[in-house]
């Protein structure tokens, strides 16, 4: 997800219309709210299953191995086992 961003140099720069950034942010802000929420319940709904999951390898930051499932994202890294 990324906000709408009238880019210089792009062609539609100059056609009337655009979206205030007032509104653009308010937008942003509700779709997130709105994400945040499914995204909460489907990892609650995950709670005692049992995955494939790949290894990224030791998360230095948080002290702990970095896994994902096939689902995730491979910059999603949340879920961690320590040593």
């Amino acid at each position: 997800m990324f906000k709408y961003e009238n880019v210089d140099g792009a062609p539609s720069r100059d056609l009337p219309g655009h979206v205030d950034q007032d509104d653009v942010d308010e937008r942003y802000d509700r779709f997130m709210e709105v994400q945040t929420t499914l995204a909460h319940a489907r990892l609650q709904s995950m709670i005692g299953k049992t995955v494939d999951a790949i290894c990224d390898g030791w998360d230095e930051d948080a002290e702990a191995y970095a896994f994902r499932t096939k689902a995730d994202a491979p910059e999603d890294r949340r879920r961690h086992l320590r040593r």
